[in-house]
């Protein structure tokens, strides 16, 4: 008799196992968020921001993504080029001073393979908020 109690706890086994959705906080000394913007319309230029905090809720299960946010340091704009970053970070462009960061939300994701999708959202950005897919 033993063997079909144990065939059948293990049946039952998927519901006491289910995942449950987990938070997920970025790692700052791991996170980096790029970008390449074109330099006088024939290049190119890499740049990185490289102060950035954040989190989200992930199921593993179903794939449901939920609860992003995304801040980045404004000032933490690298470039690898000191006068450039200056004027980057100055009121010409990002002003740091009264934009000191950017700040990402979205709800959902959107997976389209078994590590890849989108994510749709909001970016504030010099304190306008408008739509950004990733």
């Amino acid at each position: 008799m033993r063997g079909p109690l144990f065939i059948l706890g293990l049946v039952s086994l998927p519901a006491f196992a289910t995942a449950e959705p987990e938070r997920y906080e970025l790692d700052p000394e791991h996170t980096t968020v790029a970008f390449t913007v074109q330099h006088v319309g024939y290049a190119a230029t890499l740049g990185l921001f490289a102060e950035v905090e954040g989190g989200f809720v992930y199921d593993m299960e179903t794939q449901e993504l939920s609860d992003v946010e995304v801040t980045v340091a404004t000032s933490s704009l690298e470039t690898m080029n000191d006068a450039r970053d200056q004027h980057v970070r100055s009121d010409d462009f990002l002003d740091v001073e009264a934009h000191p960061q950017m700040i990402f939300v979205a709800d959902s994701g959107e997976p389209s393979g078994e590590s890849t999708g989108t994510v749709e959202g909001e970016l504030t950005l010099l304190g306008e908020t408008r739509p950004l897919v990733l």
